[in-house]
């Protein structure tokens, strides 16, 4: 049913974008692509995926133990295909990425320990980046009273994560009767209680994970502002990958999978605020939606398949 609504939505979304540009404008658009510019949006992505699986890389490493790049791609893809098919907020790939760890042989403590650094890395992450982001638009008078409600909200509740989830190991392990006070939470607080509270208080490490994510975040915006050009239309990478924020703020609260619907209807109005017509803005969204969302589905659910049919290949 959620697939089902979200493809409505979207839908919507392109219909609604079509009544304001030339149907035929768009298709014209789609057939006079440089090809050039599609394959370094392609790179681009790909390069999103090397980043993820060196966030698990670099923690288990600090741990004293290491996975193959080939083996952290793949869960990548897995994680990726989990995250957009089960809306959880991260939860339902984390766990996946967790098991596939243990079951290559990996401690426990240690993979829990990469799993709250990716976290909180990724939460900080996209909290400077979309401070950053609301600054641009600000300045250029793009950022509307909604925009900047649902950011301020976006960046407490961020704040909040990336400052208070690698210290509860520590402290779940001095205050144990805290999980069994909050039975709603109980198993998210037992897998966080048994992270390695030395790696997940290690702000070197952290800092080395967040700058990471940031990386990757830039890859998304850069693919965005790629397509954008591909387009025939021009804007400053700037605005583009504040755009591209604001967007993925939407994305991110949405309760549809993968934010389907929500995150191209914030794109196409935010690209168009900040000076992208209407006919572009909406063939660079749906590009970037079929390289970063639809075209990783098929490699992510193969991916999931052989993560959990068997972790050979992932522990170097």
């Amino acid at each position: 049913m959620a697939w089902l609504i979200g493809a409505a939505v979207l839908a919507a979304v392109v219909t609604a974008a079509l009544h304001l540009a030339e149907e035929e404008s768009l298709l014209h658009l789609l057939a006079a692509m440089n090809p050039a510019w599609l394959g370094a949006a392609l790179l681009l992505q790909a390069t999103t995926y090397l980043l993820q699986g060196q966030v698990w890389r670099q923690t288990l490493r600090a741990g004293g133990h290491s996975v193959t790049m080939a083996g952290a791609c793949r869960l990548s893809l897995a994680k990726l295909f989990l995250d957009q098919a089960i809306p959880s907020l991260g939860i339902s790939g984390n766990t996946l990425v967790a098991q596939a760890l243990q079951r290559a042989g990996l401690p426990r403590e240690v993979v829990l320990a990469a799993v709250v650094v990716d976290l909180a890395a990724y939460y900080a992450a996209y909290v400077a980046c979309l401070c950053l982001a609301l600054v641009t638009l600000g300045a250029e008078g793009h950022a509307s009273g909604l925009v900047l409600g649902i950011g301020a909200i976006f960046v407490a509740c961020g704040s909040v994560f990336a400052w208070g989830l690698p210290h509860l190991p520590g402290l779940l392990g001095r205050w144990q009767a805290l999980d069994r006070r909050a039975h709603f939470a109980a198993p998210l607080l037992h897998l966080i209680a048994g992270a390695r509270a030395d790696l997940t208080a290690n702000l070197r490490l952290r800092s080395q994970a967040g700058l990471t994510h940031a990386a990757l975040i830039a890859c998304d915006a850069l693919t965005l502002y790629v397509l954008v050009l591909a387009s025939g239309a021009s804007a400053s990478p700037g605005e583009v990958s504040a755009a591209y924020m604001v967007a993925a703020v939407f994305r991110t609260i949405g309760i549809l999978p993968g934010g389907l619907g929500s995150f191209e209807a914030a794109a196409v109005v935010m690209l168009n605020l900040v000076g992208v017509p209407v006919g572009q803005a909406l063939t660079a969204t749906l590009l970037f939606r079929g390289l970063s969302f639809w075209l990783p589905m098929i490699p992510g659910y193969l991916s999931v398949r052989s993560v959990n049919a068997a972790s050979s290949g992932i522990a170097a």
